[in-house]
């Protein structure tokens, strides 16, 4: 077998709390912000996972209508430190693939379920 299983409640709880430590860093010194939008996003290999966020005031005074819909134009994300350990899990699965396409359907099924 030798490919790592990602879909697992280990896999979920590293995505989990990569989410909330992202949260944590965008809300840091205890600023309150009203959030408009979250998305977890990677790159086209499933081999990075970064959070990005977009405070209601950013999507009310844009002068893009589809702001709310398009994360990577959002003004706030963690870069890639409050996922470490799910980039590592994720980069493994990867390594350790002998094909792309079956790692991209394996992760993206783990990240679908893992805020769950």
């Amino acid at each position: 077998e030798g490919e790592l299983d990602m879909i697992d409640d280990a896999f979920s709880d590293l995505v989990c709390e990569g989410l909330i430590r992202a949260k944590e860093a965008f809300c840091k010194g205890g600023v309150v912000r009203e959030l408009a939008g979250v998305a977890l996003c990677t790159d086209d290999e499933l081999g990075t996972l970064y959070c990005m966020f977009v405070e209601t005031k950013d999507v009310e005074g844009s002068d893009d209508p589809d702001l709310l819909f398009t994360p990577v134009d959002w003004p706030s994300g963690d870069g890639l430190e409050s996922f470490l350990e799910a980039n590592r899990v994720m980069r493994e699965g990867l390594e350790n693939s002998g094909d792309l396409l079956p790692h991209v359907d394996r992760t993206f099924e783990a990240l679908v379920v893992a805020p769950v």
